[in-house]
């Protein structure tokens, strides 16, 4: 196991707070109705409603859910850094990382 590097942890802790904190982020928020925050390969992304359910779906499915259903299913994250978007499926779930905004 990697030592943690606080210096770069608390770094990126402050920028982020800044960031969360912005106009320009709140801005981002309103407009793609983010809900849902996540770090994926060292990438910060936010996603709607409907997306945080279909992964909860994916990552805890119901005793109705068919295999195939988990297989197929998808949802898209916006990327807060640069402004795109990016579909994720089931194989991604183990490396999603839930960001607790409190």
């Amino acid at each position: 196991m990697n030592p943690i590097d606080y210096s770069s942890f608390k770094k990126f802790l402050s920028s982020w707070q800044n960031y969360l904190e912005s106009d320009k982020f709140k801005e981002v928020i309103k407009k793609n109705e983010l809900c849902f925050f996540f770090k994926f390969e060292k990438k910060v992304y936010g996603a709607s409603e409907e997306s945080r359910l279909v992964f909860a779906r994916i990552k805890n499915p119901d005793e109705e859910d068919d295999e195939t259903w988990g297989k197929q299913a998808t949802f898209v994250a916006f990327d807060l850094n640069e402004k795109s978007q990016r579909i994720f499926n089931k194989k991604d779930i183990k490396k999603i990382k839930v960001i607790e905004l409190k």
